[in-house]
């Protein structure tokens, strides 16, 4: 049973679906909901889906709800991956056809022109190549704590201010990073990634439950068939506190390693599910890398 309406026919072509999962934000959402709703891009629909918080929370999103009509979903409690898989399978095969996603997190802040810049480098490059192309942009960001972030005035998040030698600012190079590389190293964070339909329509091929990260699986996507742009402006503000999900620090390392030691790596199982999905779009080469990992 779908979570969400059933639709009885497509409306045209839109412009970008902002997928969002919430869980317990009630300290955070509001700031993520003025930065989204502030955006230079017009053309967006947000769609959140509650991974099973309790009814402060939800009751919270109903009354934002009311005041920015975004599209809300209440479901069970899944995790963020596959709250996030869910969601976008129903907005994907919806009552409408989004030339681009964006993923957001509930805790995090965008620069006001963070949609603008990255559909308008997707939408280049799709004329120049094909649109047929799996895709994604992603930009630099700032990782500021709560303390920090309470000095941080609104005029100041401007990309342009911030320059390369600020200690906030966060950024893996473009340069050396490689099909090969992005099997073992994850360059993306999820709520600085814009990627286009087709690379949407690839991701939701794969089982959620063999590849831990979305915004994983879209660098492995991208580099072994399709196309990747890496913006050097910071476009969002990372906030960091004790709750953040995908926080690698170092005891988690620690117990990953020795994990992998007793069983079957994380690495393996995820990119033996890229193997199922993917192995036809490799190049030989590529493929030959590929079974490095998974045999």
């Amino acid at each position: 049973m779908s979570e969400m309406n059933q639709r009885k026919e497509k409306k045209p072509a839109a412009g970008v679906a902002i997928l969002m999962s919430t869980y317990e934000g009630g300290k955070y959402i509001e700031d993520q909901l003025r930065t989204i709703y502030s955006q230079t891009w017009p053309d967006f629909t947000l769609y959140i889906r509650d991974d099973g918080s309790g009814p402060d929370f939800t009751g919270q999103l109903k009354r934002l709800q009311d005041r920015y009509g975004f599209t809300l979903v209440l479901g069970e409690n899944k995790g963020f991956l596959k709250s996030f898989f869910s969601l976008s399978r129903e907005v994907f095969s919806g009552d409408r056809d989004y030339s681009y996603f964006a993923f957001a997190d509930q805790d995090d802040l965008w620069f006001s022109n963070k949609l603008e810049e990255s559909v308008k480098r997707l939408e280049r490059k799709e004329r120049d190549l094909t649109p047929d192309l799996p895709m994604v942009c992603h930009s630099a960001y700032l990782m500021v704590d709560e303390d920090e972030l309470s000095r941080i005035r609104e005029g100041d998040w401007k990309a342009e201010d911030i320059s390369p030698g600020d200690s906030r600012y966060f950024y893996y190079p473009e340069r050396g990073y490689s099909f090969r590389r992005s099997i073992t190293e994850n360059h993306y964070s999820g709520f600085s990634m814009t990627i286009n339909r087709k690379m949407m329509e690839y991701m939701l091929q794969a089982d959620p439950d063999r590849i831990d990260y979305h915004d994983w699986l879209a660098a492995n996507i991208a580099h072994g068939f399709g196309w990747a742009c890496f913006d050097s402006r910071p476009m969002a503000i990372h906030r960091m506190h004790k709750t953040n999900v995908t926080i690698k620090t170092l005891p988690r390392q620690i117990k990953w390693f020795a994990r992998s030691l007793r069983e079957e790596s994380d690495i393996r199982r995820r990119m033996r599910e890229y193997e199922a999905c993917y192995a036809g779009c490799l190049s030989s080469r590529k493929r030959d890398i590929l079974s490095l990992f998974t045999e």
